[in-house]
């Protein structure tokens, strides 16, 4: 972080003492304090920053103490790894490609993989899969009912099979 702001190994955010001008033009000290942090929609701690010269900007918690303490490498995440999103002491943040902490949000139980009716993007529903699996049992290929919907075999196969639409 830059000379304004410090963080702690515990997950705090302070701001450091500095010198600045009164509305007089007197030199006066400004103690730091430690940041109080809110919560985001999304769960995690944030505070609001002035970087020098700059204006006022939120970032959260995790990340700049993940800054202070680590090299922040471009492309990479700042991950919690016990998944609890208000615990940001240093040994448990970790950089992390974005695929990795998505796996991750899975494996921890914060996240869901959006497979299925839960995906937005999805051109299916429950009642066409369980139409083209009730299909497949009476014995029309994958490719017959893959025609039928305007889908690949292979997509077909993956339906039945239950590795989409599970």
């Amino acid at each position: 972080m830059n000379g304004k702001y410090s963080a702690s190994s515990h997950g705090n955010i302070k701001s450091n003492n500095r010198r600045v001008k009164d509305t007089l033009g007197r030199n006066q000290t400004k103690f730091g304090v430690v940041l109080l942090p809110r919560k985001n929609r999304g769960g995690y701690l944030y505070v609001t920053v002035t970087p020098e010269g700059r204006p006022r900007k939120t970032r959260t918690v995790h990340s700049l103490v993940g800054e202070a303490f680590g090299i922040k490498v471009n492309g990479l995440v700042c991950n919690h790894k016990d998944g609890n999103k208000t615990n940001n002491r240093i040994e448990n943040l970790e950089w992390v490609t974005c695929k990795e902490n998505i796996v991750h949000s899975w494996n921890t139980g914060m996240s869901k993989p959006t497979t299925g009716g839960r995906n937005g993007s999805s051109k299916m529903d429950g009642d066409k899969v369980r139409k083209i699996r009730e299909l497949y049992r009476s014995g029309l290929t994958q490719k017959t009912i893959g025609d039928m919907f305007g889908m690949s075999q292979t997509g077909i196969g993956k339906i039945v099979r239950g590795e989409l639409w599970n």
